[in-house]
């Protein structure tokens, strides 16, 4: 086990050192990338930065505040927010490569090297790579993601309210990194509900207590942009169902993850989405299956579920 960790460690500063190699001319930029250094130095300059838009600053309203705030912290470092980007997700690579491993080490107690295993995946995988090489929140929101995961199946394992706190706080600030984070709050409160140890009554508690802990500060945030633009999140009700499209485009994506070239066959992007599916529900409703591989699990179901509420409305 000690040479298990030694390895896992060296991986994860192997992956932080690849990257700084990677990103010596910079990170990588997309549209939202631009909002987000705007915002930040909007935050740090105010209106003389430029990050201004019909009286107040439309980027902090649209994109949740927390990875806008982390950049803005590079003055902290004398940096600017594009530079401290880079830094930043030098340091997210290294805590997320080490965290995955983590997790598939408790998933899997007397497979140890399995936990290396994940650690190489994690650092060599391009999607990953992708989100990381990028001024993007993905980032800080998988970290803040995996750790209330492995929280709450602590919690589901043992009934401690101080990991049940845990898991509120880092989803809590999942969800002030994205809005999708609403659906790690979502998946905390049916996991709860189906699998504490605890009796009914607590369990209403915990979701509750869970719930309002871990909204709380979105729900004062969105109060903030009420108040500055009159929206809470600079976006508008429009219902546009999703169709045939977005499914395929889905599956892309998805088949993307297992790096299957775009010229494979659709039957072989079929196959493998048949067989996640299959994984998921294997997960959720097999007997004797650890709370660290169900509730990520839960989440891929209630994720899914998110954005095609999301893209249709």
């Amino acid at each position: 086990p000690a040479l298990t960790r030694l390895l896992a460690v060296g991986v994860s500063v192997t992956g932080m050192l690849m990257l700084v190699l990677m990103t010596r001319w910079g990170l990588g930029t997309s549209p939202d990338s631009v909002q987000y250094v705007r915002a930040a130095r909007h935050l740090l300059d105010g209106p003389q930065s430029g990050s201004v838009a019909a009286g107040h600053d439309s980027s902090l309203a649209h994109f949740a505040p927390l990875y806008v705030a982390l950049l803005a912290a590079g003055r902290l470092v004398s940096l600017d927010p594009l530079e401290w980007a880079r830094w930043l997700n030098v340091v997210l690579f290294g805590l997320n490569i080490l965290v995955v491993g983590i997790l598939v080490r408790r998933a899997t107690t007397n497979l140890s090297w399995l936990w290396v295993a994940a650690s190489l995946l994690m650092m060599g995988s391009l999607p990953v790579l992708v989100v990381h090489l990028t001024v993007l929140s993905e980032p800080v929101f998988l970290l803040l993601s995996l750790l209330g995961f492995h929280l709450l199946a602590d919690y589901l394992d043992t009934s401690k309210e101080r990991a049940l706190f845990g898991a509120t706080l880092a989803m809590g600030l999942a969800l002030l990194t994205r809005y999708a984070g609403a659906a790690c709050i979502l998946t905390g409160g049916v996991a709860i509900l189906l699998w504490s140890q605890t009796s009914f009554r607590r369990r209403v508690r915990d979701v509750c207590a869970f719930g309002f802990g871990s909204s709380l500060p979105m729900f004062v945030w969105m109060l903030r942009n009420f108040a500055a633009g009159g929206a809470a999140t600079d976006r508008e009700f429009l219902f546009h169902p999703i169709g045939r499209s977005h499914l395929w485009q889905a599956l892309y994506t998805a088949s993307g993850w297992s790096l299957i070239p775009a010229f494979a066959p659709d039957a072989v992007r079929v196959a493998l989405g048949v067989a996640m599916f299959g994984g998921m529900v294997t997960a959720l409703a097999r007997p004797g299956i650890p709370s660290i591989v169900r509730v990520p699990a839960l989440f891929v179901a209630v994720y899914s579920a998110f954005l095609a509420t999301s893209i249709s409305f």
